[in-house]
């Protein structure tokens, strides 16, 4: 497996969990060459959660029984999930051949000894296996404990259970190296991983460490910064900025809660003064750019303005028209500004507030996991919009 595709996917899993688990806490030292892992195992979601920890140190593979990955599953498990489908009717000799080529390249292969998933916090017999793998290509055999998956998404479970974190947390434990002895019984070997792994399940688990864009959002988008972000966010949506104000308003309501309720505010007053300022510009010949409009939208919101000015903005809240559209076309039509700014400060603001207030609501309830999944969340809140915002141009296009 390439080392990009390894980190890409890591990065995937990472925001995944996140997301749905708050994140993985991590203690030990991530193996960065050659070796083979060995865990606990219990839940499908072990796959997800080592190769988020180990997967950007190293290529990764995780072992898996061929009989249950075949077909579109096999795929899925190849390309996607980073699974080695290996045959149980050739055993060790098929395992060898396929991880072994991986090991000699430099990866990590990562294999559950217990050869099922549990649904106790026991921890089964190891086979001998990964030992055997471990002798052959002379590398070294890392333990590894793996908790909380099993709350999360146990066996016989078709979902998983978004609060289990909240009681049990996604931690793994890394142990010491352990190189293989030549003529050492590889099945005394797999019992000692076995004890090694029991110790570090029992160990206290690693605490959870706060995501760095959410430390940076602690600080840079506090109080009175966080004002002039969303000021300055939602003022330049009123001139040309593609982005809707409420995204500028998004990362400062879920990274301080009811907090953010001067930056609410700021974000209504910056697009108002966006627009005032866009339509003095067109009141003098200077056009502004609008980036990803449509002939389309220009001609609907200059006759709604002629129509009625109020009445055209309160339109313009939910038609997927930009505010900049209708900010130009007011000053080259010689709408009266006296006009226009009560009719934008109320349409927009009835639009900004309540998203904001939700946003404000959801950070606060969702502070904890926000603390590891705030930088995953503000991700897939962008690409959301990213696509609504095609959706929407393709909506207004001429030949629509």
């Amino acid at each position: 497996m390439p080392r990009a595709s390894s980190w890409v996917r890591a990065v995937w899993w990472d925001q995944c969990l996140r997301l749905l688990a708050g994140g993985v806490a991590v203690s030990g030292e991530v193996p960065t060459g050659p070796a083979v892992v060995v865990a606990n195992h219990s839940s499908h979601a072990d796959t997800a959660v080592l190769s988020a920890v180990l997967g950007r140190r190293a290529p990764v593979l995780v072992v898996a029984a061929g009989d249950y990955w075949k077909g579109w599953r096999g795929w899925l498990a190849r390309e996607v999930v980073g699974i080695l489908p290996i045959a149980r009717e050739r055993g060790f000799a098929a395992l060898q051949e396929s991880a072994g080529e991986h090991l000699r390249a430099g990866g990590v292969v990562v294999i559950f000894p217990e050869g099922t998933r549990r649904v106790d916090d026991e921890v089964g017999r190891f086979r001998a296996g990964a030992a055997r793998l471990a002798a052959a290509t002379e590398v070294g055999l890392v333990p590894v404990g793996v908790r909380g998956t099993r709350q999360l998404f146990g066996k016989g479970r078709r979902l998983p259970r978004l609060d289990a974190p909240l009681t049990v947390p996604l931690a793994v434990r890394i142990g010491a190296t352990v190189m293989p002895e030549p003529g050492r019984d590889a099945a005394e070997v797999s019992g000692h991983l076995r004890e090694q792994v029991r110790e570090l399940l029992r160990a206290e688990p690693p605490a959870d460490r706060p995501s760095a864009a959410w430390e940076w959002a602690q600080t840079r988008l506090a109080g009175g910064r966080g004002v002039a972000f969303t000021f300055g966010w939602a003022f330049a949506e009123g001139l040309a900025f593609p982005a809707v104000a409420e995204l500028g308003v998004l990362p400062v309501a879920l990274a301080h809660g009811r907090r953010a309720v001067p930056a609410v505010a700021a974000a209504v007053a910056g697009s108002v003064g966006g627009v005032a300022a866009n339509w003095t510009l067109a009141r003098v010949g200077v056009r502004v750019p609008w980036p990803l409009t449509t002939p389309q939208m220009h001609a609907e919101a200059r006759a709604a303005l002629r129509e009625d000015v109020r009445i055209a903005l309160q339109d313009q809240r939910w038609n997927g028209i930009p505010v900049k559209v209708y900010a130009r076309s007011a000053g080259e039509l010689g709408v009266p500004l006296r006009r226009l700014v009560p009719a934008v400060a109320v349409a927009r603001g009835s639009r900004i507030v309540p998203i904001g207030v939700a946003m404000m609501v959801a950070g606060a309830l969702t502070r904890r996991r926000m603390r590891v999944a705030y930088g995953a969340a503000l991700t897939v809140s962008g690409i959301g919009w990213a696509i609504g915002l095609e959706r929407v141009v393709r909506r207004w296009k001429p030949d629509r």
